[in-house]
């Protein structure tokens, strides 16, 4: 991201990306790693959660 988009904005675009893409851009700059790696960042973090649809069975 570019340094006219100011840092809060930044994050917050951080926040909503897969954390596959996240892993990847860590290596981008020392700056976003930080950010990444940061408590605030990973507390707020929600991504794309994935819902997982969970069933029981019984075998009788």
């Amino acid at each position: 991201m570019s340094d006219h988009i100011p840092f809060e904005i930044q994050s917050e675009i951080m926040k909503t990306l897969p954390l596959k893409s996240l892993i990847r851009f860590q290596s981008v700059c020392k700056s976003w790693k930080s950010r990444i790696h940061s408590s605030d960042f990973i507390a707020h973090y929600t991504g794309q959660q994935q819902h997982l649809l969970v069933r029981n069975f019984t075998c009788h």
